[in-house]
């Protein structure tokens, strides 16, 4: 499943996100299932953080990408 390989996860995970509403049903064309791939990224982006955004984005006491300049 090409949707999943996309997100970099195992078929049957996308499905259960998407059985779940996490990820965006897919469009159907001649009986064929197609994903937009706009949408994928939308939930993708939607997901939480390991440790949060504010430890990738310089919070409190995090290192910020002006700390790589």
């Amino acid at each position: 499943m090409e949707a999943a390989i996309y997100l970099s996860l195992s078929p049957s995970f996308f499905r259960r996100l998407v059985d779940r509403g996490v990820m965006p049903r897919p469009r159907v064309a001649g009986g064929r299932r197609i994903w937009d791939v706009e949408e994928l990224d939308l939930a993708f982006k939607a997901l939480p953080r390991e440790g949060g955004d504010e430890a990738l984005f310089g919070g409190e006491g995090g290192n910020s990408w002006a700390d790589y300049q």
